[in-house]
């Protein structure tokens, strides 16, 4: 090395030294200023930018937030439900946050929706709210807010949306040669009492007269509107409105016809059980449209409308044993994600399940050998996914699967058209999961009374009798209703 290169080296190491130390020099000697969240990065970046984003592609969007009471009580339950200390807390919160967000945008309390049964509040945000409610992560941010919550909100999320999980056309199965595969006996047990299933979905078009008067109740919830609840009148079992005559509803009325439509030449699952509707589509612009909050606060209406009493005392007195979604929203391959991202809807869903309501749902059509969908994808649901109706009880290729699965049931080409005055040939898992939850009915109708992992068990456990579906090295049964039954 040059003599002039080794000065340039010795000379530019004096300058970086020289500025550490006027570096650090320049640092405040006294204590730092005091803030809430020390030593941490801004939570929910990624989401707040996500929400921003949709906010410019779709206008005003739900968001979810957490409060703080949720994470005071340990495990959320009924019991802690009836302690007023918790929902007077609860309900201060959700009013605070409410009253925060309406000083910076008048139009929130319109589509803002506390729950009463998990701690969130659902609020419809433009771009003023996602940064007021960012502000409440960020103390410099807060300061220039002004009047904030006393109390920190402990999650935000953007809702996601879901979709009908309806998949292409596929070769026609009679319905009967479906249930044979799925195991439902030609003669269905006697039984004392009928139970009732809750379907969530795009609609139940009753009107055709392929349930009798078994749908006994009905309630439409879309974002930004007031909840629609009616109470049907057996005698007019076609009261119009949302609730009949309408085509969009072909799918929740073939999902229903599966469970228990009844015509001169065929049946359901299980024809003597009783329905609940609960729409939770809408149609701006003509799009159907359904978002997460409206699934969670359908399934809240059926724990704090059909299974509690006013004194929030268990009651269910239309005797409900299961809820059908055969809808889908993303694709989870990592469960533990799924359960993470959703606590909501797996709060919910555990509720439900210790006043002994299944939650079952489609594992969805995204052909994933290894993945699931929301909400088939949280904890605690029952995960159904699609074969054929073939004797072979081929796999359908669009059918997702995972070690989470419960069970696989007939999907792809069910024609129950004499059930549901359509001639549409429906496929997807959406078709599957309702012949487990027409399982779960019969079980439950000719066996009331057991603990759910007991129901779970007979359809789900190693029995020699009952066919086993592989997928690589996943195993699982095929819904039978008839083994089952034996088991209990």
């Amino acid at each position: 090395m040059s003599v002039r290169a080794q000065f340039l080296l010795a000379t530019s190491g004096i300058l970086v030294l020289a500025s550490l130390i006027w570096a650090r020099s320049q640092k405040p000697t006294g204590p730092a200023p005091a803030i809430r969240h020390a030593a941490r990065e801004m939570p929910f970046a990624e989401e707040f930018a996500r929400a921003k984003a949709a906010i410019g592609r779709d206008g005003k969007i739900p968001v979810l937030i957490g409060l703080p009471v949720g994470e005071t009580v340990g495990e959320w339950t009924r019991e802690v439900l009836q302690d007023d200390s918790v929902t007077e807390v609860l309900a201060a919160q959700q009013g605070e946050l409410v009253a925060f967000l309406e000083s910076v945008d008048r139009t929130v309390r319109r589509s803002a929706h506390s729950f009463q049964a998990i701690p969130y509040v659902a609020v419809g945000a433009n771009e003023k709210v996602i940064e007021a409610l960012e502000a409440l992560f960020d103390d410099k941010a807060a300061e220039e807010v002004g009047e904030v919550p006393s109390f920190e909100p402990t999650s935000f999320r953007m809702s996601s949306r879901l979709e009908i999980t309806r998949g292409p056309r596929a070769y026609p199965y009679l319905l009967e040669q479906a249930k044979e595969r799925a195991g439902v006996p030609l003669v269905l047990p006697k039984v004392e009492e009928a139970v009732t299933v809750v379907v969530i979905d795009n609609g139940i078009d009753y009107g055709e007269g392929f349930f009798g008067e078994r749908v006994v109740a009905g309630s439409h919830f879309a974002w930004g509107e007031d909840a629609d609840t009616i109470e049907i009148d057996p005698g007019d079992p076609a009261p119009g409105g949302p609730w009949s005559g309408m085509t969009e509803m072909s799918h929740g009325t073939h999902v229903a016809a599966l469970i228990a439509g009844e015509s001169p030449s065929m049946t359901g699952v299980d024809p003597r059980a009783n329905l609940i509707t609960i729409r939770v589509s809408s149609y701006p612009g003509g799009v159907e449209t359904i978002w997460e909050v409206d699934v969670l606060r359908a399934l809240e209406h059926v724990y704090e409308d059909h299974v509690l009493d006013s004194a929030g005392l268990p009651t269910n007195a239309r005797n409900i044993v299961a809820v059908n979604i055969s809808l889908r929203g993303d694709l989870y391959k990592d469960v533990d994600a799924c359960d993470k991202n959703f606590p909501e809807t797996a709060l919910i869903v555990k509720l439900l399940w210790k006043e002994d309501i299944a939650v079952i749902s489609a594992s969805g059509n995204a052909g994933s050998k290894y993945g699931l969908s929301y909400p088939a994808c949280v904890d605690s649901v029952v995960p159904v996914a699609a074969t054929m109706a073939d004797k072979g009880d081929t796999i359908w290729k669009f059918s997702n699967s995972h070690e989470r699965l419960a069970l696989w049931a007939p999907g792809s080409g069910i024609d129950a058209s004499s059930l549901t005055g359509s001639s549409l040939v429906l496929s997807g898992t959406s078709f599957s999961a309702p012949f487990v939850t027409g399982a779960w009915a019969i079980l439950n109708e000719t066996h009331p009374g057991l603990d759910l992992t007991t129901y779970l068990e007979a359809l789900t456990g190693k029995n020699p009798e009952i066919k086993v579906i592989k997928r690589k090295k996943l195993k699982r049964n095929l819904v039978d209703v008839a083994e089952a039954l034996k088991q209990l």
